[in-house]
């Protein structure tokens, strides 16, 4: 069992003489062995982790689905916004593609030639997206010489490309 009030580094209100919690109460760890960990009482097969009603609302404006609100709310004109979300679509895309081709390449459950089948498919598909990529990081290059962006809203989109 760890109990995060005895360590000096964790707490350092505590001082010697000081009384710490008793096991199990919030502050602590204990594990069993077997995989689950109690934390503050709870036993669970994985991590908890409580957030504060702030926290709570942060994540779920997080995860309403608005990833590109950074876009919207810039000053950059529309053409510029959906160049920028197009090239995070692509980048997601192509993260995706990479882990599955990480997965594919050390998966010992296929056989050789299926695994090399897999590995080849993704592998064109990441060629496919890193091309992709490129094509719309330079067409949003061209679109920004275009429309004669500000120094402050060339700034914005490189920032925001770069995000």
């Amino acid at each position: 069992m760890i109990n995060l009030d005895k360590n000096p580094a964790i707490s350092p209100g505590l001082e010697s003489g000081a009384t710490p919690l008793p096991a199990g109460k919030a502050g602590t760890i204990s594990s069993s062995g077997s995989g689950s960990v109690a934390v503050g009482g709870r036993s669970s097969s994985g991590i908890h982790v409580d957030l504060s009603p702030a926290g709570k609302t942060l994540s779920a404006a997080g995860s309403k689905g608005n990833a590109n609100g950074d876009i919207d709310d810039s000053d950059l004109p529309d053409q510029v916004k959906q160049a920028l979300k197009r090239i995070r679509e692509i980048r997601a895309e192509l993260q995706k593609k990479q882990r599955e081709l990480q997965e594919a390449m050390a998966d010992t459950r296929m056989k050789p030639d299926q695994r090399k089948m897999r590995v080849a498919m993704l592998q064109s598909e990441v060629m496919s997206l890193t091309a992709a990529l490129h094509l719309a990081s330079n067409a949003l290059t061209k679109l920004m010489n275009e429309l004669d962006l500000s120094a402050e809203q060339a700034m914005t989109a490189g920032q925001l490309m770069m995000a």
